[in-house]
């Protein structure tokens, strides 16, 4: 099978609001493609993604030409970043409707959850406090991150507005056998620096 760049004007906008590097995507129908990420100051950056024209070998000298659309390609790219940290997580990659991303589609992005832990208790336990170190601190920013440990119905937030984050002494009640997730319900926007490489660290106490 070969595959060719399209002539047309096919092209859709790849969006990235996370300050992660992501190594170069590899495709056979464009060989590799390095993901655009925001510089500081930046709330996100675009990579432009085109459309492609594929030509299928069908044997006896016969072949078939199809159109592979930009915005197949970039929903393609946008889930195997998304779902590099498994099931459920997301990483900020997303396929605007039109030639940038409209500020709707950048508020409501911003506010998927991305779940980085979950586990489960074998007895009932009381959180007593929740803190998070982030290697790189945030700055300048419009919007805080948010992260929250909960088991769906209880949450417990943590505003991510520093190097070192505490939430200070608390009492959350989970039953055992409940499953807690430890996720980013809100993503940092609008941000000189956005927060990074960040560890999250949970006391509690057996009921």
């Amino acid at each position: 099978m070969e595959v060719q760049t399209a002539k047309s004007a096919d092209v859709a906008a790849l969006v990235n609001i996370s300050a992660e590097k992501w190594p170069p995507r590899q495709r056979t129908y464009f060989g590799s493609l390095a993901i655009s990420s925001p510089q500081p100051g930046e709330a996100f950056a675009i990579t432009p993604i085109h459309g492609c024209l594929g030509v299928m070998d069908l044997g006896d000298k016969r072949t078939m030409e199809y159109r592979i659309t930009a915005r197949e390609i970039a929903a393609d790219i946008a889930r195997e970043i998304n779902g590099d940290s498994g099931e459920g997580s997301y990483h900020g990659v997303f396929v605007a409707a039109g030639d940038a991303p409209s500020e709707s589609e950048l508020a409501k992005r911003a506010a998927v959850s991305r779940t980085g832990s979950t586990w489960t208790p074998d007895k009932s336990i009381t959180v007593t406090r929740v803190q998070v170190q982030a290697k790189t601190a945030p700055s300048g920013r419009a919007t805080n991150a948010i992260v929250r440990l909960t088991d769906g119905t209880t949450p417990a937030n943590l505003t991510i507005a520093a190097a070192a984050n505490d939430s200070g002494a608390i009492t959350q009640n989970y039953a055992a056998g409940a499953s807690l997730t430890i996720a980013v319900q809100t993503a940092a926007a609008g941000c000189a620096t956005s927060p990074a490489d960040a560890n999250v660290v949970v006391q509690y106490r057996m009921q």
